[in-house]
Formats: structure tokens, sequence, C-alpha cells
């Protein structure tokens, strides 16, 4: 459930390697690297990369209104069940999420090419299937993003300072005494973010991306150190 909120949220910050934004720019010529079929069937695996298979993200008003409505949510379920397991339940799924976001990024992915299919392998997450024959297009691209990996660094460390008043006045008051309210949106709520950050920084780390779009309308981005390989395999499945 935890994977299922984060990919509504990277969905939501629109992700998508087709947008014609300043994400992505330029396009470069497959490598010409060979790699033998694998014998008996068998398929390569690539793995320690990061994957994102979605479709286009929701429009940035859109994003804002739902994050409106959460906050409203989260603020009306403690108005209405103003009871410590209610808040500890609250936290815990947010905390879980965090730690499931952190440990799903540092995991990665793991691919398995063959000639029928492309499954992708991620923490918490069912097997994905990619047929081969509903691939229509499959390219190199320059990994650009609006914020570089030293502005994300320096955001997430920004917002964790602002946390340490919150902190700071729950451990002098006590976690019992202190505003399920103040603890959510002044210390887990932040530290959501910086998960977020943290995994939009595992991604801007990376020169280039592999990208594939299906037939469905639906993107696969390959984020990897050697995206070349990635295209060599995927001609010699």
């Amino acid at each position: 459930m935890t994977m299922k909120f984060a990919d509504t949220v990277r969905k939501a910050m629109g992700w998508c390697p087709k947008a014609e934004s300043a994400y992505y720019r330029g396009e470069y010529t497959v490598s010409d690297r060979k790699f033998p079929v694998p014998p008996g069937g068998n398929s390569h695996v690539v793995d320690g990369v990061m994957v994102d298979y979605q479709s286009k993200g929701l429009p940035i008003p859109i994003f804002i209104g739902l994050v409106v409505a959460l906050s409203v949510a989260i603020q009306y379920f403690f108005a209405m069940y103003r009871t410590v397991a209610a808040s500890l339940g609250v936290i815990a799924f947010l905390l879980a999420f965090i730690a499931a976001e952190i440990y799903a990024t540092r995991k990665k992915a793991r691919v398995e090419i063959t000639k029928d299919s492309i499954t992708l392998f991620r923490p918490f997450r069912r097997p994905e299937v990619i047929q081969r024959e509903s691939i229509e297009e499959t390219t190199i691209k320059e990994n650009t993003v609006p914020l570089s990996p030293k502005v994300i660094g320096v955001v997430a460390f920004i917002i964790l300072a602002l946390c340490i008043e919150p902190v700071y006045n729950m451990i002098t008051s006590g976690l019992m005494n202190s505003s399920p309210t103040r603890v959510v949106f002044g210390i887990v709520v932040p530290l959501v973010l910086v998960a977020l950050l943290y995994h939009a920084y595992s991604r801007a780390v990376y020169a280039k991306t592999v990208v594939l779009t299906t037939n469905a309308r639906k993107i696969l981005a390959i984020f990897t150190n050697d995206p070349a390989e990635i295209i060599a395999l995927l001609e010699a499945s």
C-alpha cells in the first residue's frame, strides 16, 4: 500500500520521460555493442538500475489540489478521532512509507530481458511484464531534470532543519503530550518529502535514460550508468 501511495505522488509530480519539457532533451544513436543471445532461452539480467513505469503525470494544479485535500483529510481525522491509537496509526503508516521508499530507492530494481518480454522486479511490488511486441519506440535520452542533485540536496537539508524545533518540542514535552497534528505536519510529513527528494536525487544523478514507449501509452524509463548496455541487450535478445 505504501508503494502505491509513492507511485501516486511521483505520478502526480509529472515524472513522465516523454513530456515535452525540461526533463528530457536530446536523443542519441544506439551503441554498436553486442551481447550473445543467452543459451536455452534464458534471460539477460541487469541489476542495480532505477525504473519508472507509469503513464503521464497529473497536471500541477490537480496535484496541488490533491495535496490540499490530503492535508484537510488528515486534520479532519485528528479532529474526529483524538485518540492515542488513531494518532499513532497515522504516524506509523507514514513512517512505514518513509522506510519503504528509502529501502526501495537504495535496493533499486532488476530488469530481465528476453526475446518476448521485459520483466521488472522492484521491492514491495509484483513483477511487471512488458511484452516486446507492445514497444513502439526505444531511445536513449539526456536526463536533464529541473533541479540538479545539489539543489535537491539543499532543499532536503532545509526541510530537515525545519524539523529541529518540532522534534525538540516533542522530546521536551513527551510524545503523549504532543499534538498529533504538530507531530504529523511538523516532523513526519517533512520526512516524507525528504524521502521523495531522496528518490528524485537518486534519479537525477544519471546522465542518460533509456526510454521505451508502449502502444498502451505507458512509458518505461530505465535510469542506468550504461544505457548503451540496455540497448545492446534488447537487440541481442
